[in-house]
């Protein structure tokens, strides 16, 4: 990458938008790649504008009021600049819960997988997008107290699978494949979560699931919830209230194929 003339992108979430300008030759493009099924042409809410550029010392980059310079090195910023988008976008909505997730959907139902980087959440996912689910969000989803899911897409990563069992810093380090998706398989509108999952992932492991109590599936979702202590007077009753109308239950695998059949046969009908 090098620097060029400055191109412009704006990503789409619930109606606002999150503005990327660049002169860095080929990350706009990078942007795209990540968020290519949330863009729009012409913005009409733009909660923040990212504006990126290389220096003598590095990159700069302003999201809103603040200026950062970052290493000279290209290769983490498309995946640091998609995290200041997501971060523009929780601050722009602190009324929703932002749940480390993934969800898809059928007929109408949607089933949030959650749980800490490198337990599969993108590989469930997608694998059952490939079955014919819709995706709504791959790793952050936000969430209304009314358990009403909003969709969120960024360009699926699967983590390329090790072949012995692995320490969770060594799981979060393993390098990542991105998953092409069709526009087609997107869900565009929202969806009632009718069962939360938090997976844990153990190589060549069996395949078990355990239903959790309302008290137990809040702590999960307190655990995993992104912005809980920003929000944690707010979020605690919104915590509350999903643990005790949406099912949840603990799962366990070591083969995702296993685990992929398991959350198909605990889907409500």
């Amino acid at each position: 990458m090098h620097s060029q003339a400055y191109d412009a992108i704006h990503v789409d979430f619930d109606g606002r938008q999150v503005s990327v300008v660049s002169n860095v030759k080929g990350l706009v493009k990078a942007i795209c790649d990540i968020f290519d099924h949330a863009l729009v042409d012409h913005p009409i809410d733009v909660v923040r504008e990212i504006r990126i550029c290389e220096t003598a010392s590095g990159f700069l980059i302003k999201s809103g009021s603040v200026e950062a310079v970052v290493g000279d090195s290209l290769n983490d910023l498309p995946q640091l600049v998609k995290r200041q988008i997501s971060e523009a976008f929780m601050q722009s909505r602190p009324d929703l819960l932002w749940m480390h997730a993934g969800v898809v959907a059928q007929n109408g139902k949607g089933l949030l997988l959650s749980g800490p980087s490198g337990q599969g959440k993108s590989t469930l996912s997608t694998m059952l997008v490939h079955n014919g689910w819709s995706l709504l969000s791959d790793d952050v989803a936000p969430l209304t107290s009314e358990a009403l899911v909003l969709p969120y897409y960024e360009q699926p990563l699967r983590r390329i699978p090790a072949d012995r069992s692995l320490a969770p810093t060594e799981v979060a380090a393993l390098p990542r494949s991105p998953v092409p998706v069709s526009k087609f398989t997107v869900a565009r509108e929202p969806v009632r979560a009718h069962l939360m999952v938090f997976l844990t992932y153990q190589h060549n492991g069996g395949c078990t699931s355990d239903r959790l109590s309302p008290g137990a599936a809040a702590l999960e979702i307190a655990r995993n919830t992104v912005n809980f202590g920003q929000v944690s007077q707010v979020a605690l009753g919104k915590v509350t209230s999903l643990a005790s109308s949406v099912p949840a239950f603990a799962l366990c695998y070591g083969n995702s194929y296993d685990a992929a059949n398991v959350l198909q046969a605990l889907m409500p009908t």
